[in-house]
């Protein structure tokens, strides 16, 4: 709890740079990875228009983001470590 303030701090910056880069990353991945492809689709008078869709690279997107929710859990296990108090009151728990 001591440290809340500066926690808190660092979620709202790294929401904010996700906030201002993560369009840009999402774009230049589905345009770099991906492979377009056209489709049918009816309307509703029976005319048919052709629509382009790139879902093998919205797909990497996927994949990109997953990747990096890992890098951001394995961060937090390795980098936030209890307190000698929180230890402590976990050990007199126990008892």
């Amino acid at each position: 709890m001591g440290n809340i303030s500066a926690i808190h701090g660092l979620t709202l910056s790294a929401w904010a740079f996700a906030g201002l880069t993560g369009n840009q990353m999402a774009t230049w991945i589905v345009n770099t990875f991906g492979s377009p492809v056209e489709i049918e689709h009816a309307l509703a008078d029976g005319s048919v228009e052709m629509l382009t869709v790139n879902p093998t690279g919205y797909q990497t997107v996927l994949y990109a983001t997953l990747v990096l929710y890992i890098l951001a859990m394995i961060f937090c296990m390795v980098l936030v470590k209890p307190t000698q108090k929180a230890l402590e009151a976990k050990k007199a728990k126990k008892n």
